[in-house]
């Protein structure tokens, strides 16, 4: 089954004791399990629940069967935590939708639901991923954000968010905001604390490198323990699928490093003293990679730079269950980048912590605000009326058109991309873009950039700044770091996976300024107008470059 028909036959209406709609759940298992928001199931009342937990729901085609309640709804608006969990009296032969544990949400979703504008039957829409929300102040806070109109509606919350690229179900629809057109999906991944049989069900993620470090003291016997008994059986696992790398114990060499440059994450044993294991998680944690530190139970941790989980290894199966839930708790928080706590002025400046200052950082926060933050004030200020003129392909936009602008910064595949030879020859076409100017009588000169040929199907007109060309220079620095002259000699095995993770700094931090930045114009943030996207979701003819 494609996508919409898969999310159509698996999406059911929760219904109050009168039969309306109060929300949407959906099948996640094969065992009749249905997830559903939190706050879907308290707005039933215990009479509509019924003394044994019941709810009713609803199929498309069918009448309404019974669920029970397999435990009370969770909703912790401050946590970002809104869920429930139903399981179908009777069994069911419909299948059930594929799920992914991802922390990271890029290109198309499709939704569908029970919406209050068309309650009466199932409907849904496809959008475009946005930019990380944060709900409260820390980073792991954090929805899925996605703009459509058609799903900013009530009856739609508990709703699966199908990603397009991973093809599967990885976020739950929990908030919208009719006003602003705006959703918001809490990730899957965070119901895994409360039910770990969701881990059993998710469908591997792709194939990534974990690295560990581990003292010299542990001998060769101490390192078996760990590796075979706890991190391996947590992190090659399907939830994680990450291969292990063991670091060379007592000292670094070259190929060490390497590994540490691509590692998607790094796990480091901080028991004892030992100088090569604090050498490398200092490189890991300067490349930016999400890092978890270890100690054994009872170990002095006063005088350890580094924030620290305690594990118990004579109870392997409690240090693989810790380990785990703080794998998933770091990545999402590096990869959502939202605030960090610091007191130093330089990481107050870039607003992550000091060892995370890179290039990609640096070069992030100067695009920031050299050019993301006065388009899209200048674009926020022109909606609330101030005289800026916005042209696109040769036309000068009317107040109803300012209105409805996104500045959407095109991440791209390569750093080559980064080059107006590459935009003027592959995206400068008017069947893919046309070109667009935003003139502001505060600056010197207008700032030219793309635009979609034809607003969205909301009527959103999409400015691009597509492949953002300050990002070339970080290929340079790649060059400088692995000792290859220029664009000839990139054919070694460890450009690539270096470059695509500078990308996803950039990415991510330049996500992390939009999102920590809360200055107003007119009641409104740069969140509210600014999209950070990748490039399949604008340009997917691209592929092949």
């Amino acid at each position: 089954m494609g996508a919409d028909e898969l999310l159509t036959q698996a999406t059911c209406a929760v219904l109050s004791e009168a039969g309306t709609v109060v929300g949407t759940a959906w099948l996640v298992a094969e065992t009749g399990h249905l997830l559903t928001a939190g706050h879907v199931l308290e707005k039933l009342s215990v009479h509509d629940s019924g003394p044994d937990g019941t709810v009713w729901v609803r199929f498309p085609g069918e009448s309404a069967v019974a669920a029970g309640v397999v435990q009370p709804p969770v909703v912790r608006k401050s946590e970002a935590i809104d869920f429930g969990l139903l399981k179908l009296r009777e069994p069911t032969s419909r299948p059930p939708l594929p799920i992914q544990l991802v922390t990271h949400l890029q290109g198309d979703v499709s939704v569908r639901g029970y919406g209050s504008n068309l309650p009466h039957a199932q409907s849904g829409a496809v959008a475009p991923a946005g930019l990380a929300y944060l709900r409260g102040e820390q980073p792991e806070q954090y929805y899925f954000s996605y703009r459509s109109g058609q799903l900013a509606h009530t009856g739609y919350s508990g709703a699966a968010v199908y990603s397009l690229a991973a093809r599967a179900v990885v976020g739950l629809q929990v908030e919208s905001s009719p006003g602003s057109e705006a959703v918001f999906a809490m990730p899957l991944v965070r119901i895994t604390e409360f039910w770990r049989e969701l881990s059993d069900l998710a469908r591997p993620s792709p194939r990534g490198l974990c690295v560990v470090l581990l003292p010299a003291s542990r001998g060769e016997a101490g390192v078996r323990k760990i590796v075979d008994e706890i991190v391996r059986p947590v992190v090659a696992g399907d939830l994680l699928n990450l291969q292990v790398r063991v670091s060379t114990l007592g000292r670094t060499t070259t190929e060490d490093l390497d590994y540490l440059e691509r590692a998607d994450v790094v796990i480091a044993d901080a028991t004892g003293d030992d100088t090569n294991v604090t050498y490398e998680l200092t490189v890991a944690q300067g490349t930016g990679t999400p890092d978890v530190v270890f100690v054994e139970r009872g170990h002095d941790q006063s005088r350890l730079p580094f924030q620290v989980t305690e594990i118990d290894l004579a109870e392997p199966e409690q240090a693989r269950q810790i380990l785990q839930q703080r794998l998933l708790s770091v990545r999402a928080i590096f990869e959502a980048m939202g605030r960090t706590g610091s007191s130093n002025a330089i990481s107050d400046f870039f607003r992550v912590p000091l060892t995370h200052v890179s290039a990609a950082n640096a070069l992030a926060l100067g695009y920031f605000l050299n050019f993301v933050k006065p388009v899209a004030t200048v674009l926020l200020e022109a909606a609330a009326g101030v005289g800026h003129v916005i042209e696109v392909d040769g036309q000068v936009l009317d107040p109803a058109q300012v209105q409805r602008i996104s500045l959407d910064v095109v991440i791209p595949k390569r750093l080559s991309w980064s080059s107006d030879e590459f935009i003027t020859r592959y995206v400068g076409k008017p069947q893919l873009a046309v070109r667009a100017e935003v003139n502001c009588t505060r600056w010197s000169r207008p700032r030219p950039m793309l635009a979609l040929p034809e607003p969205d199907p909301s009527g959103v007109i999409h400015l691009l700044d597509a492949f953002p060309t300050t990002m070339a220079t970080m290929a340079t620095a790649i060059d400088q770091r692995l000792g290859i002259q220029g664009p000839a000699q990139r054919v070694d095995a460890a450009w690539e996976p270096i470059e695509r993770k500078e990308i996803d700094r950039f990415a991510s931090s330049l996500v992390h300024q939009i999102t920590g930045d809360t200055a107003t114009v007119s009641g409104y943030q740069l969140r509210e107008v600014c999209r950070i996207v990748d490039w399949h979701s604008i340009f997917p003819g691209l592929a092949d470059y």
